[in-house]
């Protein structure tokens, strides 16, 4: 883990990936992994916009569990699909028209955990992003856009190293996204 992560190569590697997978279950997976591995994340989950519009529902979820002993690594968890899994109730959907979906409907930016808490600007939202975030053990919400529209949400959480997102890691996921 001492290892610097190249920035450039995690969004050609990430490219690659996406290009080469045919699936919805195996990209989520692939894209999930390769976000926690290379930024070493402890988590992530994916929400995808549903096909009328109305919500952003949980697609898959990646990351450790632990237990009174140690951390493992679980296997991504993916809610779609024949290898579907049972949706955890805290995994809630998002309506994309509440203040948060609408936010980030309308600004395109990610949302960091710790710049809510204390800018004004997000006061409309924070009541209701906190909460979201709390209730995942999520740091930041980045937005998937295709064609100018959010058609996803990228929930990461912390760091292992338990340090904040820099400005760098910021700039590259808003080029992913």
């Amino acid at each position: 883990r001492r290892r610097k992560y190249d920035y450039q190569t995690i969004l050609g590697r990430i490219a690659e990936v996406i290009a080469a997978t045919i699936n919805i279950e195996d990209l989520t997976k692939e894209l999930l992994a390769a976000v926690c591995e290379t930024m070493y994340l402890r988590n992530s989950i994916l929400y995808v916009l549903a096909k009328d519009a109305a919500l952003y529902y949980p697609l898959g979820k990646w990351g450790y569990t632990e237990t009174e002993d140690a951390k493992l690594r679980a296997e991504p968890e993916i809610y779609t699909g024949k290898k579907k899994t049972a949706i955890p109730e805290y995994l809630k959907t998002l309506a994309s028209d509440s203040p948060l979906g609408r936010w980030i409907a309308q600004y395109h930016d990610i949302l960091e955990k710790e710049q809510v808490e204390v800018d004004p600007r997000y006061g409309e939202i924070k009541q209701e992003a906190l909460v979201w975030l709390k209730q995942k053990d999520m740091e930041l919400i980045v937005p998937l856009i295709f064609e100018n529209k959010v058609n996803a949400l990228l929930l990461l959480g912390k760091k292992e190293s338990l340090q904040s997102y820099t400005s760098k890691d910021l700039e590259l996921l808003k080029k992913l996204g």
